[in-house]
C-alpha cells in the first residue's frame, strides 16, 4: 500500500474515532469530574460502548442498528 493510501486510510479510520469520543464527551464527559468511583466509571463506559456499537442507529447502515442489522442478516 503506497504512503498516500495509508494517509487516506488513516484519516478515514480517524474520523470515526473522533466521532467516537465527540459523542462520549457529550453523553459522559460532562459528568467525569463526578465520578467518586472507578468500577462507577468503567460501568458507565461500558454502557456507552453497548450503546453506540449495537443499540445506536447508524447512517451508514440506513438509520438502523447493528443488532437490526445482524439479526436481518441471520433471518
Amino acid at each position: 500500500m503506497s504512503l498516500l493510501n495509508c494517509l487516506k486510510y488513516s484519516g478515514y479510520i480517524n474520523l470515526h474515532i473522533h466521532r467516537f469520543f465527540r459523542d462520549f464527551i457529550n453523553l459522559l464527559g460532562k459528568s467525569l469530574k463526578y465520578y467518586n468511583s472507578p468500577d462507577k466509571l468503567k460501568t458507565d463506559v461500558a454502557d456507552f460502548v453497548q450503546y453506540y456499537n449495537s443499540l445506536r442507529p447508524h447512517q451508514r447502515l440506513g438509520f438502523r442498528t447493528p443488532n437490526e442489522v445482524e439479526a436481518q442478516f441471520y433471518a
